[in-house]
């Protein structure tokens, strides 16, 4: 099981004073970051609003492709970006905040695909 984290990509959170809203980017993954009426909402992005509103600050959140917000949120100061999987390669890249969401893994195939069987990820690696 991985967890799903919020990140914090500037360093002096609570020291931060201005009145301009803050970049907080994601990507549309149901039902946590969904577009409704070009806005972006949804369980995840709501736990987030409510965050900032905790901090006083105002969030613009943006939706883009995955690849897109990841690279804004890794070249743009005082960016923020939810939900993203803690990994060992991001682990020092980004200020981690809390959870967000979690999710399990797993392999899906058709009830009929008698033919496939898988006991591990590096069997999965084999199959076509």
């Amino acid at each position: 099981m991985r967890k799903l984290l919020l990140v914090l990509l500037f360093v002096f959170f609570n020291s931060y004073a201005s009145s301009d809203p803050l970049l907080v980017v994601t990507e549309l993954s149901p039902p946590d970051q969904i577009l409704v009426n070009e806005k972006v909402t949804g369980k995840g992005t709501e736990f987030i609003r409510a965050i900032f509103v905790k901090a006083n600050l105002t969030p613009d959140i943006q939706m883009y492709p995955w690849a897109r917000a990841f690279r804004l949120a890794s070249t743009i100061q005082n960016t923020f970006i939810y939900t993203i999987a803690r990994t060992k390669g991001r682990e020092n890249n980004f200020h981690w905040i809390g959870p967000v969401s979690h999710f399990e893994l797993a392999f899906v195939a058709l009830k009929e695909r008698d033919d496939i069987i898988i006991n591990n990820t590096e069997e999965a690696k084999n199959t076509k």
